[in-house]
């Protein structure tokens, strides 16, 4: 009997490995990808909801204190969002596995202006498929993820990639660790 439940919890482990594996693929043949929901407390104890900025081109990006090239994004991000916001950017930040002191001193040290939502346990940054940080996402007007870059973001980027779904051209960029 002993070996009867042995054998079923191998193969229910093996089952459910098999089904996790084949829910994180995401190819290029995979075709648009929705974006997953995004809402929780942000650094100041205020809800953020992505779904409340339907319509519009959203910015997500993840990012933790202990992370530099985070830190130096941040910056850029900001003034994307400042020279695009009244065209429909919004830039929402996911600080994933930080401690919320840590991050609240970074965004006062940086200035930056964006709501971030807080993901301690990393929830979020898994349900987004998040790898390593920095990661960015750009959620277009239709809610799908229209870019995806690993690793931080500069100003080349967003001019070539940010500023057409702004202005309604469509852009598709997938980059790979």
């Amino acid at each position: 009997m002993r070996r009867g439940k042995a054998s079923v919890r191998t193969m229910a482990a093996t089952a459910i490995g098999v089904l996790v594996l084949a829910g994180c693929q995401h190819g290029a043949d995979d075709g648009p990808r929705v974006a997953p929901p995004l809402s929780g407390l942000d650094l100041q104890g205020n809800p953020q909801d992505i779904a409340e900025l339907a319509g519009e081109v959203v910015v997500v990006n993840a990012w933790a204190s202990w992370c530099g090239p985070c830190r130096d994004e941040m910056p850029v991000l900001e003034a994307a969002q400042d020279a695009h916001g009244d065209d429909g950017l919004h830039v929402l930040g996911i600080n994933t596995r930080d401690r919320t002191d840590a991050a609240q001193d970074l965004v006062a040290e940086t200035g930056v202006s964006f709501p971030s939502v807080v993901d301690t346990e990393g929830t979020l940054a898994v349900e987004w498929g998040i790898s390593g940080m920095p990661q960015t996402f750009v959620v277009d007007r239709d809610g799908t993820i229209a870019a995806h870059r690993f690793g931080a973001v500069d100003q080349d980027w967003i001019d070539s990639v940010i500023v057409p779904l702004v202005h309604g051209t469509s852009v598709s960029e997938e980059e790979e660790p």
